[in-house]
């Protein structure tokens, strides 16, 4: 089996997707979550929280009226808003930066439909792209028969 079964499975037509697990996955969850731990990202969430906890205090009239009490209200919410946003940002981004190391060593498992399949299931190592058990490179190998492949179009044609 080649590391490109799955591109060739989906030139011959058949949906491929990924069932569970994926570097490529966990890569992508990564990427957002640093991205919404970026400076300019914690700082727009902890104003709007900051806002809105103002504009909740103003609702229920328990804002205080003196200017420097008010002041200090205000940078306790920020900083306090602040502070909660980039914890809960960096907690998520370790959380993914582990679910990547992992996911290197766990295979892929991918479903394919298509052609008379309603979903076959089968895993590819993440490293190598080759099938993680000899089940799997024999389902992958029988998809990608020419002979079989032709057989599964025409019957799927057949029963429409």
């Amino acid at each position: 089996m080649t590391p490109d079964a799955v591109k060739k499975l989906t030139a011959l037509g058949y949906k491929v997707g990924i069932a569970h697990g994926g570097v490529a996955v966990e890569q992508d969850a990564l990427t957002g979550a640093q991205s919404q731990a970026s400076p300019g990202q914690i700082t727009a969430d902890a104003a709007e929280i900051t806002t809105r906890t103002l504009a909740d205090l103003q609702a229920a009239n328990k804002l205080p009226t003196n200017e420097k009490e008010h002041a200090e209200l205000v940078a306790q919410i920020s900083t306090s808003a602040l502070k909660g946003v980039k914890h809960g940002r960096d907690e998520a981004v370790k959380f993914h930066e582990r679910a990547v190391e992992i996911s290197k060593g766990m295979p892929t498992t991918y479903v394919v439909s298509g052609h008379g399949i309603e979903s076959i299931y089968f895993s590819l190592d993440d490293a190598t792209g080759n099938g993680a058990t000899p089940n799997d490179v024999e389902i992958v190998k029988s998809l990608l028969d020419a002979k079989a492949h032709a057989e599964r179009v025409k019957q799927a044609k057949a029963a429409k």
